[in-house]
């Protein structure tokens, strides 16, 4: 879209939809009455909250401690700002649940979660990302079919809401239906190419189905996209350390190793940093390495253990003592 457009931040949202129509027009287009509401309907009428909103959700999604935590608190400032802005309730919400799910198993986060999920639908009951969050919230309860059907309904409203896919792929994948899993993250890649977890999760998947050929497209994928990734957000440990099992699997070993410590320096003790050293050890075949650091890793919080089951990084620590010590009654 070639025209350039002039105004002050607090403009921003008559220039969005001066854009919006004008694509309309020159495209030609017939929307539906709905359709037509929603190129007007704001979520804010707040400038400065909308802009926490969008800064929050760039670091949601880096999916590190540290990333996360900025993300609630960036959510946080914009509800306080418009205490009925139902997009913050639902990134607000997401970020507590990826809080719980991967770094932290105080119920609070969990509980949060939910609280902020039924209040973004409170606000707006046909807000896609409310429902994703509620999916995610119902996730770490356990509660698969609620959350299989909340992310359903957030796909209903948005066919591109990318993380209501991966919520389901990551649902399927836990539940051993690797072939669902496998078409879902599919489509997150197509939604997202740059979202560089979905990649990981399609190359697991491939492998857990015997499917090495099409892992190891999806991991040379990866391998492409994180350099420049990296060059651009140099502290995001949890792509760093992706990185590291992706070098590991193509054999480069001193590089993974370094890439390894480097995301660990990063993020020190966090649970979900450390599970994934664990399969980087895995990868690399130190299993005694390996299982001492999933112990720390589920000690400090991680807890995940369907998809432990099914996790291929993990496969070559299936058979050991100390492995099968772990996973009992799992």
């Amino acid at each position: 879209w070639g025209n350039t457009y002039k105004g002050k931040l607090d403009d921003i949202f008559d220039i969005q939809e001066q854009v919006a129509q004008q694509i309309v027009e020159a495209l030609r287009l017939k929307l539906s009455f709905s359709e037509k509401v929603s190129l007007t309907k704001r979520q804010t009428v707040n400038a400065q909250a909308y802009d926490l909103y969008l800064r929050g959700q760039d670091y949601l999604y880096r999916l590190t401690k540290r990333s996360v935590e900025y993300a609630i608190q960036l959510f946080e400032k914009a509800i306080e700002l418009d205490p009925r802005y139902a997009a913050a309730y639902a990134g607000c919400s997401s970020a507590y649940g990826q809080m719980y799910q991967w770094f932290s198993r105080e119920e609070r986060y969990r509980d949060k979660a939910q609280e902020l999920s039924f209040k973004a639908l409170m606000y707006d009951s046909n807000l896609p990302e409310a429902y994703a969050a509620m999916g995610l919230s119902y996730f770490i309860w356990g509660k698969f079919e609620e959350a299989s059907a909340s992310s359903r309904k957030a796909i209903e409203l948005d066919p591109d809401d990318f993380i209501a896919y991966w919520t389901l792929g990551r649902i399927h994948f836990s539940n051993g239906e690797l072939e669902e899993s496998l078409d879902l993250f599919r489509r997150v890649i197509d939604i997202k190419p740059g979202f560089y977890a979905a990649y990981a999760d399609l190359a697991q998947t491939c492998m857990g189905l015997g499917r090495t050929a099409e892992a190891d497209v999806a991991s040379e994928q990866l391998l492409a996209l994180l350099p420049n990734y990296l060059l651009q957000n140099p502290d995001d440990s949890r792509a760093r350390m992706y990185y590291a099992i992706t070098l590991a699997e193509r054999g480069r070993k001193e590089e993974a190793i370094r890439e390894g410590a480097a995301a660990l320096e990063l993020s020190p003790g966090d649970p979900m940093m450390l599970y994934n050293c664990a399969c980087l050890y895995a990868r690399l075949g130190e299993t005694g390495r390996a299982v001492d650091t999933l112990r720390q890793a589920i000690s400090g919080g991680y807890e995940n253990f369907g998809w432990m089951k099914h996790d291929p990084d993990l496969d070559s620590l299936r058979e050991d003592p100390g492995f099968i010590e772990l996973m009992q009654g799992r």
